[in-house]
């Protein structure tokens, strides 16, 4: 009787192992628990994604229709209706699995720990290449969606942009702010660094005896040196329009700037509510920010006595000329811009 005992507890015993290890295989990669069902549907709406991703590359968005995915996936529409409201929608999804694959996230903390700007652009090259072969896809979508008649694609299409050279935007800034980088447009840099990078996935693809470490090289020289000889050895500079002005720092320290400039331009680059606007600081008294995150809610005292609030990028840099040089400030260090009337 009591063998009999024993082996209903080791049996029970393994009984209950076996179903710990089944609920330890059923737990998703954010390690929460998740029923068969719920996986399922998962993995279904992340195959729809990919197989949406792949043929919006091949035949455009347009023309790719609700049925082609589902006849690739031998599923019925009735089955996709139950994952996505609309092609709009699945379109949403499938630019954010887009911006977390151009941007891959394993190497973010190599790069913030990084200071060298070329080393950061050349981490930021390699990483782009690695998910090169997806991506020149994914990049045609983005570019076709942008030439779409129905503006809610477009609209959402540049936001996917703009996040896609955020990471790069924000390593401009940080050059400029260490005094490695010219006090430059880091917004059309940015862009200009994205097509370099797919110039050089392009290049590969070409002639497969190429590396990229022999390829990112001159491609770098010339971001670095830029191609046009300067005459008489001297970078000219166009007549800057100025603005001057007194900028209160977070600290509470008052300094007096001319050859005001927001991120290289002569406006301040703002959202206000889904549309990007452009401030003349000309036509403004004075700017307030609030917040010192990567978003700062801005309020405007216009110069016609209005009041207008915005949101700008904390990261970008407001930069200009002092008594004792050049200086480069975070839009989310400054409380307040008093411009020179």
């Amino acid at each position: 009787m009591r063998g009999k005992s024993v082996g209903s507890d080791k049996a029970l015993a393994e009984s209950s192992l076996g179903k710990l290890q089944d609920a330890l295989l059923s737990q998703n990669l954010t390690g929460k628990n998740e029923t068969l069902k719920a996986r399922k549907t998962r993995e279904k709406r992340a195959l729809i994604i990919e197989k949406a991703i792949e043929l919006f590359a091949r035949k455009g968005f347009t023309r790719t229709r609700i049925s082609d995915i589902t006849d690739s996936l031998n599923i019925g529409k009735g089955t996709f209706y139950l994952y996505f409201k609309d092609k709009l929608e699945l379109f949403s999804e499938c630019m954010n699995v887009v911006a977390t694959r151009v941007q891959p996230k394993d190497i973010w903390p190599s790069i913030a720990d990084e200071g060298a700007t070329e080393k950061i652009l050349y981490q930021r090259a390699e990483a782009f290449q690695k998910a090169f072969t997806q991506l020149s896809g994914i990049l045609i979508i983005l570019r076709r969606s942008l030439r779409m008649d129905d503006p809610r694609y477009v609209i959402m299409t540049r936001e996917y942009l703009r996040r896609l050279v955020s990471p790069m935007v924000k390593d401009l800034q940080k050059g400029i702010e260490a005094a490695s980088l010219r006090d430059i447009n880091v917004n059309a840099a940015a862009y200009l660094l994205l097509s370099l990078f797919e110039t050089v996935g392009y290049s590969l693809m070409v002639d497969p005896s190429l590396t990229f470490e022999k390829l990112i090289k001159p491609y770098l020289d010339i971001v670095k040196y830029g191609i046009m000889k300067p005459e008489g050895g001297k970078m000219e500079k166009e007549a800057p329009d100025e603005v001057r002005g007194e900028i209160t720092d977070s600290g509470g320290i008052k300094t007096w700037i001319g050859n005001i400039r927001f991120g290289g331009e002569h406006y301040l680059a703002a959202r206000l509510g889904k549309s990007e606007v452009h401030i003349d600081p000309k036509r403004v008294v004075s700017i307030s920010f609030e917040g010192n995150g990567p978003v700062c809610n801005t309020v405007l005292n216009m110069k016609n006595e209005e009041q207008l609030t915005v949101q700008t990028e904390g990261h970008m840099i407001l930069s200009g000329d002092v008594s004792a040089g050049t200086l480069a400030i975070p839009i989310m260090d400054i409380s307040e811009i008093v411009f020179e009337s």
